[in-house]
């Protein structure tokens, strides 16, 4: 589980490597070292990164490294291989029951527009495929 991270907006203007206090199921892809690589994010990422922040961060932190409340999208199982962007919108928009995690069921997460909602979708994408998750 993720202890603390502080990012600030210099870390965004270029790719860094981060380490995050991940263990266990919670753990990146890249084994369980907690490396997460944080890319030069497009403009749109960037923008959808400061909507993840308002409406999902406090559960799946700043990045989706997860937290002790949310768990880690920057992870296989919420890959776009898995975990499709709609079921995604369905889970922003109906919540979604416990099943790869120990928080307990996600509520379903009000005032998100489509529109933003395509920009937090395009942002975690670009977090994902920087940590090489399909």
């Amino acid at each position: 589980m993720i202890r603390a991270v502080s990012l600030t907006l210099d870390m965004i203007a270029a790719p860094a490597v981060i380490f995050v206090g991940l263990s266990g199921d919670d753990a990146p892809s890249d084994g369980g070292s907690g490396r997460l690589v944080i890319p030069n994010l497009s403009i749109s990422a960037h923008e959808g990164r400061e909507h993840f922040a308002a409406s999902c961060g406090a559960c799946h932190g700043a990045y989706g490294e997860g937290s002790d409340s949310g768990p880690v999208l920057i992870h296989t199982l919420y890959g776009r291989t898995l975990y499709r962007d709609a079921e995604i919108v369905s889970a922003v928009r109906n919540g979604a029951r416990a099943r790869n995690w120990p928080f307990g069921d996600m509520p379903a997460i009000g005032g998100v527009s489509d529109d933003r909602l395509d920009l937090i979708i395009g942002f975690l994408r670009e977090v994902q495929a920087a940590n090489n998750i399909e």
